[in-house]
């Protein structure tokens, strides 16, 4: 059967390839953010697919190919694993070509050495078809290449960006950070229709800060909306979505995610987007130190990520550029502190109504 399928994705892949670079498309759901999703969904409603990988049939680039590559696979797995969904992707110890999931390591993909990576998926008559036009994946197989991996992309936490980013295609997930068409390009956070999420799912979010993009290696909420509104059950509901605040501190858990604070935890710098300064007396607590950060020790204000950039996410606490800024921290940011913005409220929910400006956090950090 693998066979087969093999043989057929190299019989069409020169038309494939460039198709797989320029999908789109929007899938919207009232009341939830949108999220870009391929029409097609996995034959079995919850995800336990099984996944087959450590095999010299399957790992191929030289020299290597385990040592350089299962740590990665491993993690990119374990991340996905973790989320709050319905998607495992339940690794087989013995190889087997036939699992609903294999993942293959080749030194150049397709005869490109410059991709990175691919997601390709067959319907249930075991006939090839690409992601925006299968009715049913019930096969689907990430093909990484490890040449491409190499300078910058060679680390580890590149190699999981992209697996992850792959493996994302076979749970259902568009690519984002791009027009309907994927004819344009855009930062990380955003899109043709502004700010949005930031997602495993966009080139520039998953490049690494080397070349201009965000570094961003981790499976984010954002990721799992989609994966939560492609494949819904009950148990999950939508977690991961834009408009979910789940501990109470005004800020979306999908914006602490691209700042780097945790999302179940409501207090103290590494909790609570707000508390920027951690010196006492100003720690855990909102204040004028706070807003004093964003200019000394050093300015943060006006800038962006790239090289040699004072830029730091964690003060760029609605997350992008915002119109008419071009700079990722600007104004915005800064007044979020006082005035709140529609993602990112100064009157958090932790505090029952009143501002937040001036007051302790209620809890412990």
């Amino acid at each position: 059967m693998m066979t087969f399928r093999t043989a057929l994705v190299i019989a069409v892949i020169g038309a494939f390839a460039c198709a797989a670079l320029t999908l789109g498309g929007a899938d919207a759901h009232p009341g939830h953010v949108d999220k870009k999703l391929f029409p097609a969904r996995w034959y079995q409603a919850q995800l336990d697919l099984s996944t087959s990988y450590n095999s010299p049939v399957a790992l191929t680039c030289h020299p290597n190919c385990a040592t350089n590559w299962l740590p990665a696979i491993g993690a990119s797995l374990a991340d996905w694993n973790s989320q709050p969904d319905t998607a495992r992707f339940v690794a087989d110890e013995v190889f087997d070509e036939n699992e609903d999931v294999v993942i293959r390591v080749q030194d150049i993909v397709l005869g490109e050495p410059g991709i990175l990576g691919i997601a390709l998926t067959w319907d249930d008559a075991g006939a090839f078809c690409p992601l925006d036009t299968c009715v049913t994946y019930r096969w689907g197989e990430a093909w990484i290449g490890d040449n491409a991996h190499s300078g910058v992309y060679g680390t580890a936490v590149s190699k999981q960006a992209t697996l992850s980013h792959e493996l994302g295609h076979l749970l259902s997930l568009r690519h984002e950070s791009v027009n309907a068409d994927e004819s344009q390009l855009y930062e990380c956070g955003q899109d043709d229709t502004g700010a949005i999420p930031v997602s495993i799912m966009s080139y520039d979010c998953i490049n690494p800060v080397a070349v201009g993009g965000s570094g961003i290696y981790l499976v984010q909420p954002f990721d799992v909306c989609g994966v939560n509104h492609a494949y819904h059950e009950a148990p999950f509901g939508f977690a991961g979505c834009a408009n979910d605040d789940s501990d109470g501190d005004g800020y979306f858990d999908a914006v602490e995610s691209a700042i780097g604070t945790s999302a179940v935890d409501p207090c103290g710098n590494n909790g609570w987007p707000s508390d920027l300064h951690t010196d006492p007396p100003s720690d855990n607590k909102l204040d004028v130190q706070d807003i004093i950060s964003f200019i000394a020790p050093a300015r943060l204000v006006d800038t962006s990520p790239g090289p040699g950039s004072n830029y730091s996410a964690r003060w760029d606490l609605a997350p992008g550029p915002n119109t008419p800024f071009t700079s990722h921290i600007n104004i915005i940011d800064l007044t979020t502190l006082l005035n709140g913005t529609a993602a990112s409220p100064a009157y958090p929910p932790m505090f029952g109504g009143p501002r937040a400006f001036g007051k302790d956090c209620p809890f412990p950090p």
